[in-house]
């Protein structure tokens, strides 16, 4: 399955009126009871659990009562002579993004296991009796369905909320959503207005974090925020350890996650390639490549001095833009933020609040602008059917584009005088740029989208 499509997180992302953390309605199968040591040999009181399943696991209980698996991994590391910690964990995979519904039966399973040790915190307890549970299958003789049934009763709560909703739909655009929150909770607007260029111009982008499920929850919502655009290239959203070197040499753009905390991706975070831009969650910066890919052609036709200079430009015009759209976007997202010293500014009232969420809002100014980008390029293109004499010759066809009018047409714009024909409701220029300030924004752009003269 694709990365978008299994998640072992267990971070809680459900809707804002399901309340998966209240375990009051949750029937456990999960039952403890405690044992007296015999008086005479001062053994101490032990907790013991009872997991009731739905199928008979003999060779499952017959393990499952023998030398606990934490013990045996113990004598392992003693016997390699290695200190290297041993992980063990549990990953829900399915065909179509039930995300939502994976991570609440992740909660409903940890928090249900975690209450055997500890009833007041969940963060303080290690969960050992999930882990030797998960360690019994280890064993290859143990019946591989019994995973099944323990799942099941936190499947079904998990999925609960979902199960009047088509799964293709709800579970699918309630991810999208939440991950969009996530990604403006971690990044300010105008680092995240410098992400979207970067990502519109077609770059090569590394975004970091210790957080796993946010590194997913990015990637997806950068991609998302492109609409009607599609990013065609590389997506890793968690890229293991062991390929991230070799996926930084990359040769086309790419949108790469890593995780901080694994081993060897600290160093390589701080020696990515001079084209690769890195995006930092944790501490909610993102920083530019110095060198920026663009159009080989042009660059060929100036000397390695002139190069360097149109690379700098651009790099400059990039950042102007982000500083520029983080304030045009911020004013429609936080107006009480960005328009507090406006001497026009009121405070809304409580009974007129926006019902769309801020990504939402997001999204859709995000639109307006590609809409306005792109504004002008239908009326530029020429559709030409070239004919021979020969009946059973094949028609070529071609697309030509008249750059030298887009650029007049991005001018007008920019100046109010340019209107077309039907109002898009939103204004005329509202995102217009200005050909003095973002001439090779707009060129790298049309270059992304194949637009050549």
């Amino acid at each position: 399955p694709s990365p978008q499509e299994n998640d072992g997180s267990g971070a809680p992302l459900v809707g804002e009126n399901d309340k998966i953390t209240d375990l009051s309605s949750f029937a456990s199968p999960l039952s403890t009871f405690t044992s007296q040591g015999a008086p005479e040999t001062a053994e101490a009181s032990s907790v013991s659990g009872l997991l009731r399943v739905n199928m008979e696991t003999p060779a499952f209980n017959e393990k499952l009562a023998g030398k606990p698996w934490s013990e045996r991994i113990a004598q392992q590391r003693i016997a390699l002579s290695t200190g290297a910690p041993i992980t063990i964990g549990i990953v829900l995979v399915s065909s179509q993004n039930v995300i939502p519904a994976m991570r609440a039966t992740l909660l409903y399973l940890i928090r249900d296991f975690s209450k055997i040790a500890n009833e007041e915190s969940m963060e303080k307890c290690v969960c050992n009796p999930l882990i030797e549970l998960l360690g019994n299958y280890s064993h290859l003789e143990v019946e591989a369905e019994s995973i099944s049934c323990i799942l099941r009763p936190y499947m079904f709560m998990g999925s609960k909320p979902w199960l009047e909703n088509p799964i293709a739909t709800a579970q699918f655009h309630q991810y999208r959503k939440e991950s969009g929150h996530r990604l403006l909770e971690s990044l300010p607007l105008i680092p995240l207005m410098l992400l979207y260029i970067t990502v519109l111009l077609e770059q090569k982008v590394v975004i970091s974090s210790s957080r796993r499920s946010l590194l997913l929850s990015a990637s997806t919502a950068i991609t998302d925020l492109l609409g009607p655009l599609k990013w065609e290239h590389l997506v890793v959203p968690v890229a293991p350890s062991y390929l991230a070197r070799d996926l930084l040499q990359y040769p086309a753009p790419f949108i790469v996650g890593l995780a901080s905390e694994d081993g060897g991706n600290l160093d390589l975070l701080n020696s990515l390639p001079d084209d690769v831009s890195l995006v930092d969650l944790d501490v909610g910066r993102v920083i530019l490549a110095p060198n920026i890919a663009f159009d080989k052609n042009i660059l060929e036709e100036h000397n390695e001095d002139k190069q360097g200079s149109i690379i700098q430009a651009l790099r400059s015009q990039i950042l102007y833009l982000a500083q520029t759209l983080g304030i045009a976007f911020g004013s429609h997202l936080s107006s009480n933020s960005w328009n507090a010293d406006s001497p026009i500014f009121a405070v809304p009232d409580g009974e007129n609040q926006d019902q769309f969420s801020a990504f939402e809002k997001l999204q859709s100014l995000s639109r307006s602008f590609l809409s306005e980008l792109l504004a002008g390029s239908s009326s530029c293109s020429y559709w030409i059917e070239e004919h021979g004499q020969d009946v059973e010759k094949q028609i070529e066809r071609t697309v030509l584009f008249d750059e030298d009018r887009f650029f007049q047409i991005k001018n007008l714009r920019a100046n109010g005088q340019y209107s077309p024909l039907f109002e898009d409701g939103d204004g005329i220029g509202k995102f217009a740029l200005n050909l003095g300030d973002f001439d090779l924004i707009i060129e790298s752009f049309l270059r992304c989208q194949s637009f050549n003269s």
